[in-house]
């Protein structure tokens, strides 16, 4: 039996509920609370759209970031033209392999952003973290253990890399 077909002996109990051939049904409840479920679900809404806008704009902000970052490549410090203290980064913007060349010692392994950090973990050793700074295009501070706010440069070169297709 449907709600259009109520029985002669389907009666109003109260605004509420209603009796069909002694079984009880509830009814959506309108007023007072329906108008709060209403409400919330409004204010529900819209801290999701908030939410939406702020990580769309969040990924945005640090995919620039990245670009203006752009760490790939050979890194020089600044002041250290005899000596040759470079880092160069390959992979990806976010993460890749490194070589570190401090004067006569070579130092291999990956490296990945995390936040404003760099972590480079060195092959078979523990990661070393540093917080890492882009003031232009091209320069970059690094600072940490072992590091006390040195400045890179990048290297600047001709050749385009080409992506090899797997």
């Amino acid at each position: 039996m449907g709600w259009d077909q109520l029985s002669a002996d389907s009666k109003w109990c109260s605004q509420n509920w209603i009796r069909i051939n002694n079984n009880w049904y509830g009814l959506a409840r309108r007023g007072k609370y329906g108008d709060l479920a209403m409400g919330t679900l409004g204010v529900v809404a819209g801290v999701l759209a908030i939410l939406a806008v702020w990580i769309v704009r969040t990924r945005s902000a640090r995919r620039r970031w990245l670009q203006l970052l752009d760490l790939p490549g050979m890194w020089i410090l600044e002041g250290s033209e005899k000596e040759q203290v470079r880092i160069e980064f390959f992979g990806t913007p976010k993460d890749g392999q490194y070589i570190e060349s401090l004067q006569d010692k070579i130092v291999a392994g990956n490296w990945r952003l995390s936040g404003s950090s760099l972590i480079l973990t060195p092959n078979e050793r523990e990661d070393q973290t540093f917080e890492i700074r882009s003031f232009e295009s091209g320069r970059i501070g690094i600072n940490g253990p072992g590091r006390d706010r040195q400045i890179f440069q990048k290297k600047a070169n001709n050749v385009v890399p080409m992506r090899r297709t797997p």
